[in-house]
C-alpha cells in the first residue's frame, strides 16, 4: 500500500476553493469538513487544525488545535478519535470568508515510519 497524502486524495470542488501555499493546501470553510470526511473514509488520521486569516501579504495564524490521541495500536479507532475532535475544532472555530484551514495528517505507514 502505497503511503497516501491527503492532498492527492482531494477532489476539484476542494482544491479549486484552496490555497495552494508551498507544499500546504489552505482550505476555506465549510470545504475543510469535506476535506476532514475524506480523511476518515481513506483511513487517514487528522493530527491537528490550524485557522488562519488571509491577507493581502499572507496568512497569519489565528488559532490552532491542542488536542493529542495516544496511539494504542488500533489505528481505526486513532482514526476515529483524532479527526472527530478534528471536525468539532473546526465546527467551534467556523471562520469566514477571508479565513482557511492546514489540516495535519498522516496516513498508518507515515505514521509508523515516523515512530
Amino acid at each position: 500500500m502505497d503511503i497516501q497524502d491527503l492532498d492527492r486524495l482531494l477532489p476539484e470542488r476542494i482544491l479549486g476553493k484552496a490555497i495552494p501555499h508551498g507544499t500546504e493546501f489552505f482550505i476555506p470553510y465549510p470545504e475543510v469538513l469535506e476535506a476532514i470526511d475524506i480523511a476518515t473514509k481513506n483511513s487517514i488520521a487528522v493530527l491537528g487544525v490550524e485557522v488562519f486569516q488571509v491577507e493581502s501579504d499572507g496568512f497569519r495564524v489565528q488559532e490552532y488545535s491542542h488536542y493529542e490521541i495516544p496511539y494504542g495500536d488500533d489505528w481505526a479507532s486513532f482514526v476515529s478519535m483524532n479527526n472527530e475532535l478534528a471536525r468539532a475544532f473546526v465546527e467551534e472555530h467556523r471562520r469566514g470568508e477571508e479565513h482557511a484551514y492546514i489540516l495535519t495528517s498522516t496516513s498508518k505507514q507515515e505514521f509508523e515510519h515516523l515512530r
